[in-house]
């Protein structure tokens, strides 16, 4: 959009749960230290399928899309600093 920059962000995650578990990209938020609200996924997919119930005992690996679109000329550094899951809600630390 004119006046707006965005970057896209991606994160990958494995994942094994003890039941069957049905996330939505919606339960998935990343936080960065210069941005006040955090940024919903905009798209997610499990083994590079799209995003279904994840069977327990099972390990797949959760792909998890986000934009930052903020004014240009206000446009932070950006650096995620943790992913967050809203059921059951969990903080996850991002370290370099």
């Amino acid at each position: 959009a004119a006046g707006k920059r965005r970057e896209d962000f991606f994160v990958s995650i494995p994942v094994v749960s003890k039941a069957e578990w049905e996330p939505a990209a919606r339960d998935f938020s990343l936080e960065f230290g210069d941005v006040k609200d955090w940024i919903l996924a905009t798209e997610a997919t499990v083994d590079g399928q799209r995003l279904a119930t994840i069977s327990p005992g099972v390990e797949t690996n959760v792909s998890l899309h986000f934009v930052v679109e903020l004014p240009a000329e206000t446009f932070p550094e950006l650096k995620a600093e943790a992913l967050h899951l809203s059921d059951p809600r969990v903080r996850f630390a991002i370290s370099e």
